[in-house]
């Protein structure tokens, strides 16, 4: 492909008229009739002026068919593609440094490292994210805390990688093999022009081609890429899972204006991750199927959905400030049942619990006895109440709670825009120990005694003696 060729195409794509592109270079209409048509050619100035206006490279201009190529990039981009830039990168990179004197390849190898040094210090705002992003899952159930960390980390190690070998290779080809190959046309061009004969840039003259032929590097990449793919493939497993979630996640919001609940902020959210996972599908789906990535639409949907993520969290905010957060340890919503025992008050009694906190209320009525009374529902749970020795032992036996029960009164909570702490309150037990006030005091006291733990908050598993009534495993103090 000669420059006339190319030079005739890119003004006829741009829409230029040989009077237009000769005003933008400052010569006659008739000067650049004469370059498309191989009778003259533009000087060295005019040439590097034409790449500016184009933007092209002076390699693409002299020497590839760039019509060509522009049908190409409609096509689908496969494995050997990448290969070819991969390869060619190398095959440019080994002519560039052979080339080189000592005082140059010096410079070369100083520049390499100092652009080395700006990638590792790139690690640092990555860095900063993985901090934040740790903080976030700390607040995290402890079974979940380190399986979420290691996936973060190995996300965040992923976006830095990637990130840093795109930079280095940008950075290296501008500033290494494409400024290479300016100069190399500069005085390609001054050596021509003092026998005042047409430059003929690098395929055209005769020198000897370097071929070079990666065998088992070829191969290798090959192998590597296929591991790749098949990695993404089982990354995209997890993509598509959180999708299928999200797409249900939107179902049952729609299904919350039918009972009278709606929320801005979770609907926006839900269509604007499915709209980033889907895209983020179609990315993955044509890496691992080598199609082309039409990568102006996946600039567009990423911003999309950057703008819904942070009206999403504004709307969000203001829809959720006025709920409150609630402790309601009874279950008063799901209590129906009630179970009332009363004993002898001994000086060394115990009231031990494992089915809920307990309420000491103060009834000097009841002189020298205690009542037990245990709210609870017999839909969820069998209460025992039992004596051995000095204890008086009030465990549950579970019957498991359906989860249309939890929604039913998680739906409940978010009509009176209330959230619970535990939604296993929900369904608990409430348990009051009525006395004389004497008698409350010497019960704490001797609870105090027994396992060195203040009362005033939820109880641990108990253990007494040797033995453990609740099936649990404790340590006395």
């Amino acid at each position: 492909m000669s420059l006339r060729k190319n030079l005739e195409y890119l003004r006829k794509d741009r829409k230029l008229s040989q009077e237009d592109l000769a005003a933008k270079l400052e010569v006659s209409r008739q000067s650049v009739s004469k370059w498309e048509s191989g009778a003259a050619y533009p000087e060295t100035e005019k040439i590097l002026t034409i790449c500016k206006i184009f933007d092209c490279t002076l390699d693409e201009l002299m020497n590839q068919d760039m019509q060509e190529e522009k049908l190409e990039e409609s096509r689908k981009y496969t494995f050997n593609d990448f290969l070819k830039s991969v390869t060619g990168i190398v095959d440019r990179s080994i002519k560039m440094i052979t080339s080189m004197n000592i005082k140059s390849l010096i410079k070369f190898v100083f520049e390499i490292g100092v652009l080395l040094i700006l990638i590792a210090l790139m690690r640092l705002p990555f860095q900063y994210i993985y901090d934040a992003g740790a903080n976030i899952f700390i607040q995290i159930d402890n079974k979940y805390f380190n399986l979420l960390l290691a996936f973060w980390k190995f996300l965040i190690d992923i976006v830095y990688l990637v990130v840093g070998v795109v930079t280095f290779v940008y950075i290296y080809k501008v500033r290494f093999l494409d400024a290479f190959e300016e100069i190399e046309m500069e005085e390609i061009f001054k050596k021509r022009k003092k026998d005042d004969q047409p430059p003929v840039i690098k395929n055209d003259i005769k020198t000897e081609k370097r071929n070079i032929d990666f065998g088992i590097f070829g191969f290798l990449g090959k192998m590597a890429l296929f591991f790749v793919k098949c990695f993404v493939a089982f990354c995209s497993l997890f993509v598509i899972f959180f999708f299928l979630c999200f797409v249900s996640g939107l179902v049952i919001s729609i299904s919350w204006l039918f009972e009278g609940i709606f929320f801005f902020s979770i609907l926006l959210l839900l269509l604007i991750l499915l709209i980033f996972l889907g895209m983020l599908i179609v990315v993955l789906y044509n890496f691992i199927f080598d199609r082309k990535t039409t990568w102006n639409k996946v600039l567009v949907v990423l911003l999309v959905s950057l703008v819904g993520f942070g009206i999403s969290a504004g709307v969000g905010f203001l829809e959720f400030k006025e709920f409150s957060i609630i402790d309601d340890t009874c279950g008063s919503d799901t209590t129906s049942d009630m179970e009332v025992r009363e004993f002898e008050m001994r000086d060394n009694l115990v009231v031990q619990v494992n089915s809920g906190p307990t309420n000491y209320v103060v009834d000097n009525s009841l002189e020298d006895r205690i009542r037990i009374e245990v709210r609870y529902s017999n839909k969820y749970s069998n209460v025992h109440i039992d004596v051995k020795k000095d204890d008086i032992l009030v465990y549950r036996e579970d019957k498991g709670i359906p989860f249309r029960d939890i929604y039913r009164v998680l739906l409940h909570d978010l009509k009176r825009k209330e959230l619970r702490s535990n939604y296993d309150y929900a369904f608990g037990d409430c348990i009051n120990v009525y006395g004389r006030e004497e008698n409350i005091t010497k019960l704490k006291q001797n609870w105090e005694d027994r396992v060195g733990i203040h009362i005033g908050g939820d109880y641990p598993c108990i253990c007494t003696g040797d033995e453990d009534y609740f099936g649990c495993e404790c340590e006395l103090r």
